[in-house]
């Protein structure tokens, strides 16, 4: 069996996904420790935040050349009683943006994988359309659109296109994770109903998977919110997504693929481990 040259790749995208998962250990466990340091205030209808936005104009009048300053009207009090539902709103803000940049390195997995095989592979690189080069960086800065990124990435490990190693529904779960990520960072966590007028039932599946507490608004929109289970359901199917195709292409290739920590692991002893890292990770919530 070859030595895989993928697998630091994988192990770069498995690094940057937990520090994904520790920043939002970190930043949920600073915004649930401070409700309490406001448990102690007696006082309801209490003013705890105030912001406004002020801005100039600078095209307009100043000051004898200093800037003058003017309310945009738009601003946002959170008072003691709102408190603890402001703070799981932002939980569940900061859980998708989190999730949302998961895929974003799922994304960047594939290309590195892409990258790879075009700089080593001319007979892919001219059936995949691009010019020969030998430098992996040189495919890296090509812009690749989103869903060529997977086209691509199962091409290496298909045969002529058509035949696949192992049946897995790669593209209707990338559809869903592509959906998600654009509705949390292009419409406020809002899934418009025409852009899954065409899903099929796995596709619902998927969503309901990923995000069990998302609001089916009227029957048509759909606005997706979180909480740190789902965030961690989420970000573990992100991994196993990068990791099948990295298994796919490296099965195809000869490559060693067996590179995670269990294989070879009785399943009780990877149980116990696991156990003990979910009771590691509630300590440290």
């Amino acid at each position: 069996m070859n030595k895989n040259p993928l697998e630091d790749f994988l192990k770069k995208f498995f690094d940057s996904l937990v520090l994904l998962q520790q920043s939002q250990s970190l930043v949920e466990a600073s915004l649930k420790g401070s409700i309490k340091n406001f448990e102690t205030l007696k006082e309801e209808n209490t003013i705890m935040f105030f912001n406004a936005l002020i801005i100039g104009d600078w095209t307009g009048p100043d000051d004898k050349g200093w800037k003058i300053n003017y309310p945009t009207g738009s601003d946002r009090i959170i008072r003691k009683e709102d408190f603890s539902l402001e703070i799981n709103r932002l939980i569940s803000y900061d859980c998708c943006y989190q999730f949302s940049q998961a895929f974003e390195k799922l994304q960047s997995l594939l290309k590195d994988f892409i990258s790879y095989q075009l700089s080593i592979d001319e007979i892919f690189c001219k059936k995949s359309g691009f010019e020969i080069n030998n430098e992996i960086q040189f495919y890296r800065s090509i812009n690749l659109k989103r869903d060529k990124l997977l086209k691509l990435a199962r091409k290496i490990f298909t045969e002529d296109g058509k035949k696949v190693l192992v049946i897995i529904h790669f593209k209707e779960f990338w559809t869903v994770l592509a959906t998600c990520r654009d509705a949390i960072v292009h419409s406020e966590n809002i899934i418009k109903n025409k852009e899954i007028d065409n899903w099929t039932k796995y596709h619902f599946e998927v969503l309901k998977y990923l995000f069990p507490n998302a609001i089916n608004q009227n029957n048509k929109d759909i606005h997706i919110v979180a909480e740190r289970q789902d965030f961690s359901r989420g970000i573990i199917k992100i991994a196993e997504f990068g990791y099948q195709i990295f298994k796919q292409i490296s099965i195809r290739h000869n490559y060693e693929w067996k590179v995670l920590k269990n294989y070879g692991v009785i399943p009780s002893e990877a149980r116990k481990a696991r156990e003990n890292q979910q009771r590691q990770n509630e300590i440290n919530i």
